[in-house]
């Protein structure tokens, strides 16, 4: 997988403060309204460097336009500081972003497993939905194993290739 540029694809910009909280007006590149959401770091570009802010909240005007409120933005004054700012997506996350929002776990069924130290663990063959503990079924090698469907425990996924990267503890995949 390639990156395009050292820090991912260029997100759009910062226009102008919006409120008196640190809320600000971002301008998107095209495509790019449909993986904005609350949660997610973007690199503002300050100074020729590309700092890392999560958003806090996120209203979509338009396809192309939204008011975003960044973490540790908490004033206009904060706002004006970053206004005509490029902002860009994460790298490590850019291509975990499905094209459609509305994506879920589920729809990983069928995707090929990796491990970061084992590698190829087999494909998920059924997602459980629990609240507190929802898990993938992995066909391994002709036994099904259960492997956490939480954040931490999945490092990235890549779309196209139709892969999810995991990074399991040690020994989890031999329970």
């Amino acid at each position: 997988m390639t990156m395009p540029g050292p820090i991912g694809n260029k997100a759009g910009i910062i226009t102008k403060p919006y409120g008196l909280q640190g809320g600000v007006n971002l301008i998107l590149d095209p495509g790019i309204g449909k993986i904005i959401k609350r949660g997610i770091p973007l690199f503002i570009s300050i100074d020729g460097q590309r700092v890392p802010f999560f958003i806090e909240e996120v209203e979509m005007v338009t396809q192309n336009h939204c008011i975003v409120k960044f973490e540790f933005i908490n004033d206009v004054e904060e706002a004006r500081k970053v206004t005509n700012c490029d902002v860009f997506l994460d790298p490590v996350l850019q291509n975990t972003y499905p094209s459609d929002m509305d994506t879920s776990l589920k729809d990983l069924i069928g995707y090929t497993a990796i491990d970061s130290k084992l590698g190829h663990i087999g494909t998920i063959s059924e997602y459980i939905p629990q609240d507190f503990n929802p898990i993938f079924l992995i066909d391994h090698r002709g036994e099904e194993k259960m492997i956490p469907a939480q954040e931490p425990m999945i490092d990235r996924i890549d779309f196209p290739s139709r892969t999810v990267f995991f990074r399991l503890p040690d020994g989890l995949i031999d329970l």
